[in-house]
């Protein structure tokens, strides 16, 4: 079940719901900003996917798919970043 949060989004062929960017957060630095950028560019290449946001925060899934990204052994931003990877694997 999602909430009734609103924002533009599309769900992958694995139930996976992604968010669509709307651009940086306001007072995000410059190097955040470039971090961010590079992440994406890699997991684009790595997925195939068009990512446009790596690093937004925001993760929703289903039921049925959550248990994939239960032993992920982060707990930073490479978290955000495995979780993409593990989604695109799942297909």
């Amino acid at each position: 079940m999602y909430t009734s949060i609103s924002f533009k989004h599309r769900e992958s062929r694995n139930g996976c719901l992604l968010q669509i960017y709307d651009g940086p957060p306001l007072g995000m630095t410059l190097i955040r900003r470039l971090s961010n950028k590079l992440t994406t560019k890699i997991l684009k290449s790595l997925t195939g996917y068009q990512i446009t946001d790596s690093q937004c925060g925001f993760r929703a899934f289903s039921f049925d798919v959550a248990h994939y990204f239960l032993n992920i052994p982060y707990n930073d931003y490479a978290y955000e970043s495995e979780i993409i990877y593990q989604a695109s694997q799942k297909v």
